[in-house]
This record gives C-alpha cells, sequence and structure tokens, in this order.
C-alpha cells in the first residue's frame, strides 16, 4: 500500500521486483500466473516479489511513472535519505520481459553484490580489517568461480551490515586458502 511501501521496498538493500497492476486488467490477470512462477523461483536467490493495486493506492504509481497496466519494476541499488521528505529512495528501473524466465532472468542479472572478491593477501588483509573495524565476522566463500553466484549475491544482500561475505577462487588463489 502507499503506507507501508517506503519501509518494505525503498529502505532495504535487497532487490524487488514489483508488479503495479489493476485488478479489472485482463493483461494483468494473464501475467498474474508467470509472475507468481518467477516469484517462486527468486526465493532461493533472495529476491523481494511484490505486487501493488495501483488503482486502489495511486500515491506510489504515480511516483515511479506507472501510466499503464501492468507495470513491472525493479528497485535496485543502495537506499539513500532524500533530505526533503525524509523518506528512501532507490534507482528504479523497468521490466520489460513477460514471462516467468524472462523476468528471473533480468531479476538475476540486476542483483546487487555486495560480495568482496579476495585475490591475493593484500585484499584478504583489508577485508580482515574491514571487518574487525565494523565489528562483524567474515564468512568465506571458497569456489572455482571469479564471480560469486546469485544465491550467495542474495545472502550478502540479506546480511548485508551484520556480516562480511567473501569470495576466494581456489585456481587464481589457492595460498590464501591455506592462510584462513
Amino acid at each position: 500500500t502507499d503506507a507501508n511501501f517506503n519501509d518494505k521496498v525503498l529502505s532495504g538493500h535487497q532487490l524487488w521486483a514489483v508488479e503495479f497492476y489493476a485488478p479489472w486488467c485482463g493483461h494483468c490477470k494473464a501475467l498474474k500466473p508467470k509472475f507468481e512462477e518467477a516469484a517462486e523461483s527468486l526465493q532461493k536467490y533472495n529476491v523481494k516479489v511484490g505486487a501493488f493495486d495501483a488503482d486502489a493506492h495511486k500515491k506510489v504509481p504515480s511516483m515511479f511513472g506507472v501510466r499503464g497496466f501492468p507495470t513491472l519494476r525493479a528497485f535496485i541499488g543502495e537506499p539513500k535519505l532524500n533530505p526533503y521528505t525524509k523518506k528512501y529512495m532507490r534507482e528504479s528501473v523497468q521490466i520489460n520481459a513477460r514471462s516467468a524466465k524472462g523476468i528471473k532472468n533480468f531479476a538475476i542479472k540486476r542483483m546487487p553484490n555486495y560480495v568482496h572478491s579476495v585475490n591475493s593477501s593484500d585484499s584478504l588483509k583489508a577485508l580482515k580489517e574491514r571487518a574487525q573495524k565494523r565489528e562483524l565476522n567474515t564468512v568465506f566463500v571458497v569456489s572455482k568461480k571469479d564471480k560469486p553466484s546469485p544465491v550467495i549475491k542474495g545472502i550478502s544482500a540479506t546480511f548485508l551490515n551484520r556480516v562480511e561475505v567473501a569470495q576466494i577462487n581456489t585456481e587464481t588463489a589457492p595460498e590464501l586458502i591455506a592462510s584462513l
């Protein structure tokens, strides 16, 4: 609703995919099962998904330029406090996909990455100092990949400011694993 949209969507760090719909809209009714399927498949990536009745609550949709139904938007990035309204705002982008697979792929590509890449002893030392300064524990993901998977990105967003998440590539930095 207009009342809780700021607290739920705009003040968090996780990616949100939101469908703005009208209950009477035929295209919205056709999209609903596809959007629900996408929502179910995005749960394991910790991507938040919501549907917003833009016919009953008009304030929030007008803030994001919703002019037709259904409109899909992704809310990404760090929340920033608006100094004038004292409310949080985040970057918002249009999702043009209309299939479950397309919505899922769009969301996965846009997921925020809070995973620290550890590829040298200097980066390991800097991460440990950062974690100690922030009084956080560090979780290391040991992988053969250079980039973190969407699941690891989702975990890092969920536990942001509670734990540092780092990834070490076993093939490019095997000596670092021994130093943990």
